[in-house]
């Protein structure tokens, strides 16, 4: 789950406060280098192969990664990183 979806997301005031109700007890991880350039690495394969992603989708999955955190979504599209621990709910 990212921020940026969740403010998305808040097409109403009431979802809005619900979105920064849910942020409240999270610990949110950093876009830092590292994340970074894995996103980057993983998206020139990507290119290389003839394939896509959504952007945002490889930084989320590379943020966990990097921070070494498994990442649930319910995108079973949702691509697929090396070493990422993922797991389609």
């Amino acid at each position: 789950m990212s921020v940026y979806e969740l403010s998305l997301g808040a097409t109403t005031a009431a979802r809005e406060r619900a979105a920064l109700e849910l942020l409240e007890p999270l610990v949110l991880l950093p876009l830092d280098s590292d994340a970074s350039w894995a996103a980057g690495t993983t998206m020139r394969t990507l290119h290389r192969d003839g394939r896509t992603a959504p952007l945002r989708d490889l930084l989320v999955g590379a943020i966990a990664r990097e921070a070494g955190y498994r990442l649930y979504t319910s995108d079973r599209r949702f691509p697929s990183l090396e070493s990422l621990d993922l797991k389609v709910v």
